[in-house]
C-alpha cells in the first residue's frame, strides 16, 4: 500500500513539469484508485498528490489537467468542482 503511494508520488514529481504530465496523470489516479478497492486510505492521498500538481502545471495545460481528472477519476467531477469554488 505505501508503495502505492510512494509511486504516485515520484511520478508526480518526476513529470510535474513535464508535457508527459498529462499522460502520467492517468496513470496516477488508476494507480490510486487500483489501491483503494483493495485497502481504504485513511485520508484522500490522491487529493493530495493533485493538488501539488495542480500548482505546479503549466498554465497552459491546466484545462486539460482539470479534464482529465474529471473523466478518469471515479470522483473526479466533484472534485474539480470543488477546487474551483
Amino acid at each position: 500500500m505505501e508503495d502505492c503511494k510512494l509511486k504516485m508520488l515520484l511520478l508526480a514529481l518526476k513529470y510535474c513539469r513535464s508535457p508527459e504530465v498529462l499522460s502520467v496523470l492517468r496513470k496516477i489516479i488508476r494507480i490510486s484508485e487500483e489501491a483503494q478497492r483493495i485497502r481504504k486510505w485513511e485520508y484522500d492521498y490522491l487529493e493530495i498528490v493533485l493538488l501539488c500538481l495542480g500548482t505546479m502545471v503549466d498554465e497552459s495545460m491546466d484545462n486539460q489537467f482539470r479534464r482529465i481528472i474529471a473523466d478518469e477519476h471515479s470522483g473526479g467531477e466533484k472534485y474539480m468542482g470543488e477546487r474551483e469554488n
